[in-house]
């Protein structure tokens, strides 16, 4: 299993190709690209990844770039064809790990808590 520091470099890696945010921007400008996009920072989905990961009866497969998409659903609402040009995936295939995701997320101690 990768640290949280290993996850937040990932993610914001993976984010940043997903914008199309380009490698000369500045760090700040990048950052503010990736919240304006999923809802959260690099860190705080670092940390969410590894309560998923803890959680038992994962879902074969799961992999970052779902938790990505979750995190775009709940911060843009992004229709599935939109989706499909995003993430480089098909819509059916968005949809169950979309809805996956987000049900996990809410059924995580920490966020149900807060809600």
């Amino acid at each position: 299993m990768s640290s949280i520091k290993d996850d937040e470099v990932f993610f914001f890696r993976l984010g940043n190709e997903i914008t199309k945010t380009r490698e000369c921007m500045a760090k700040r400008t990048k950052l503010c690209r990736f919240v304006n996009m999923f809802g959260a920072k690099p860190k705080a989905l670092a940390v969410a990844w590894h309560l998923l990961q803890k959680e038992s009866y994962l879902r074969n497969g799961l992999k970052r770039k779902h938790l990505l998409m979750a995190m775009c659903y709940l911060k843009r609402n992004i229709s599935e064809s939109e989706a499909h040009a995003l993430f480089e995936v098909d819509e059916k295939t968005y949809r169950g790990w979309r809805n996956y995701v987000v049900e996990k997320l809410a059924r995580l101690r920490v966020v149900s808590a807060l809600i």
